[in-house]
C-alpha cells in the first residue's frame, strides 16, 4: 500500500497576474503558508519547482518531470486576453486541443496516469509537491476519471489531498487547509 500526500503549490506570480507562466517560472513559495508534510517520508516534485521546494522545505527534494504542469508552448508569458479567442476557447472546451507548441490537457493526464501507475508500487508514503493542475488529475486518476471532468474540480492552491492506493488509488481527502 501506498500513501500519498499531495501538495498544491501557490502559483507562479505571473499567474497571478493573468499571465500564462512559463515552464521554468517558479512556484511563489512565499504563499505556500504553514503547508507541512511528515518528516523522513520522501518528497518529489517537478523539475521547474525543484529550486523552489527545496529551498523552502529545507530537505532532499526529487525532481521528477513527469509532474510539471501542462506545457502552454507560444501562449507561455502571454496574458489570456492576448490570445485568440476561439482559441482559448477550445484550449478550455477541448482537453485535446493543445496551444501552438505546447501540450494538451489530455496528453498531460496520460503522463500522470502513468506515473502514477508506476509509483504505486515503489513506496510506502509519498509527498508530491506538485501545482495544482497536477494535484486535480492524480484525483480524477484515482477516481476514474477523464480530462474532460477537470473543470467539475477545484484544487486550492496551499492546501493538502492524500491519495492511497493497494489495488487501486482511492482519494482519502481534498483541499485540506494547513493547521
Amino acid at each position: 500500500m501506498i500513501r500519498m500526500t499531495c501538495l498544491a503549490l501557490p502559483p507562479p506570480a505571473a499567474l497571478r497576474r493573468g499571465i500564462l507562466p512559463r515552464p521554468s517560472d517558479p512556484c511563489d513559495m512565499a504563499l505556500a503558508g504553514s503547508l507541512s508534510w511528515p518528516e523522513h517520508v520522501p518528497i518529489i516534485t517537478s523539475g521547474a519547482d525543484h529550486p523552489a521546494v527545496q529551498a523552502w522545505s529545507g530537505r532532499a527534494v526529487q525532481p521528477d518531470d513527469a509532474l510539471r504542469d501542462c506545457d502552454c508552448g507560444y501562449w507561455a508569458g502571454k496574458a489570456l486576453h492576448d490570445l485568440p479567442a476561439d482559441q482559448v476557447v477550445q484550449w478550455l472546451g477541448d482537453p485535446a486541443f493543445a496551444p501552438p507548441g505546447g501540450e494538451s490537457r489530455a496528453a498531460m493526464f496520460g503522463r500522470v496516469t502513468r506515473w502514477m501507475a508506476k509509483v504505486s508500487h515503489t513506496h510506502d508514503h509519498l509527498v508530491v509537491a506538485v501545482r495544482p493542475a497536477v494535484v486535480r488529475a492524480m484525483v480524477l486518476v484515482a477516481l476514474g476519471g477523464t480530462p474532460a471532468m477537470e473543470s467539475r474540480l477545484d484544487i486550492v492552491p496551499a492546501t493538502r489531498t492524500m491519495l492511497v492506493a493497494r489495488d487501486h488509488w482511492r482519494v482519502q481527502s481534498v483541499n485540506v487547509l494547513p493547521g
